[in-house]
Order: C-alpha cells, then structure tokens, then sequence
C-alpha cells in the first residue's frame, strides 16, 4: 500500500480550558464541520448524518479550524491540501 492511499482526517474543533465544575481542560468539536466531514469521507454508503444527531457536545466554537472558518469549508482544505500547502 502506498501512502497515496492513506489520509488523516483530525476531528474538527478547539481546546476549553477550565471547563466545568472543576475547571477541566477539555476539547470542544465542533459539530456542524464534524458532520460535514463524515458526510464526505467517512459514510458514502449511508444516509447524510445532520449535526443534531451526532450526540456530541459542542462547548465553544470561536476559532476557524483547519476548515478554513467556524462555519466550515471543506473544498477550501481540499484545494490547499491537492497545491501541497
């Protein structure tokens, strides 16, 4: 198999720092790129998933992430991604 074959895929989101009742550090997805993502690469055989139903929680969602922006904008990655950058 050559490395052609093979991605990696990070899940999309940010880290919280104290978090909660104990002041956790955490990571917060966040849900709308998620959906996305596993729309388009990880369930080509099955009915799209809406981020409503994941059941993840989504702390925060302030930062643009690999995606581009909060809102998401996975050709944006994939055309940075096919120019080597």
């Amino acid at each position: 198999m050559s490395t052609d074959s093979i991605n990696v895929i990070r899940v999309p989101g940010e880290p919280v720092s104290g978090y909660g009742l104990y002041g956790q550090d955490v990571f917060s997805v966040h849900k709308k790129e998620l959906a996305e993502l596993l729309n388009k690469y990880m369930r080509p055989f099955s009915e799209p998933v809406i981020e409503s139903e994941l059941g993840a929680i989504e702390i925060q969602n302030t930062i643009g992430d690999y995606l581009g922006t909060a809102e998401g904008k996975l050709d944006e990655y994939e055309d940075k991604s096919e120019e080597g950058g």
